[in-house]
């Protein structure tokens, strides 16, 4: 799985929400790129859309993508388990 490219993401984020997401300090992108760099891009993109569709005026913060990259993990994980039966 690739790495996410977290500059694909930012330029995806500042596209929807404009000045309200100015972008991050370099620090910042750091603790961002730790996190979400298991994540394949595909699917931090895709994160980053379903919060989008919900919060037209908000952008997500890195804790809201991680939520629901992890739920999308538990479920998949559940969903094998439950192929394995």
């Amino acid at each position: 799985m690739a790495l996410c490219d977290l500059d694909e993401v930012m330029g995806y984020i500042e596209a929807l929400y404009g000045e309200t997401f100015p972008g991050l300090p370099p620090a910042m992108l750091d603790l961002w790129r730790g996190y979400l760099g298991e994540f394949a891009t595909t699917k931090v993109l895709e994160a980053v859309e379903v919060w989008a569709v919900e919060h037209t005026y908000e952008p997500p913060n890195l804790g809201d993508l991680l939520a629901t990259l992890h739920q999308w993990e538990e479920e998949r994980e559940q969903d094998v388990g439950h192929e394995e039966d």
